[in-house]
């Protein structure tokens, strides 16, 4: 990914420190697609599935595990790829996106009739093995 800055200074005036605007970045899903691996949390394979809360909580339990995960910015460019290239990418399964969290839900992304579709996934609502949590391939796995 790549930041793009413009930052002007006056050379003329060195009392005064220039100020920085907060970088653009430019996402592009090929970009992010090689970086990233699916996880779900370790009870999402067993009878007694977790709600999204217990899965937000461990995550922000884990710092390194929570920075790690995606967000609004990547989740709008990977739909951008297309429903084939998502469906493909993620076999059918519903993509949460947990640095877009709110106090009742997670940002969601699914494919459905041949089309992306984006909403909200209830915390309190249960989690399944086709739930899947992105994350950037750092090696960061979910512990139980």
């Amino acid at each position: 990914m790549a930041a793009v800055m413009k930052i002007e200074v006056d050379a003329t005036d060195l009392s005064t420190r220039p100020t920085f605007p907060e970088p653009v970045l430019e996402i592009s899903a090929d970009d992010i697609l090689p970086q990233v691996v699916a996880l779900v949390h370790p009870s999402q394979h067993t009878e007694s599935l977790p709600t999204g809360r217990l899965v937000y909580e461990h995550l922000r339990s884990n710092p390194l595990l929570l920075a790690s995960c995606l967000g609004l910015a990547e989740g709008r460019a990977i739909a951008d790829k297309g429903f084939l290239a998502f469906n493909c990418h993620f076999d059918h399964a519903a993509v949460l996106f947990w640095k877009a969290v709110d106090d009742e839900g997670v940002l969601c992304f699914w494919g459905e009739g041949g089309k992306i579709k984006q909403g909200w996934r209830n915390l309190d609502s249960l989690l399944n093995d086709y739930d899947l949590t992105l994350v950037w391939a750092s090696g960061v796995r979910f512990i139980g």
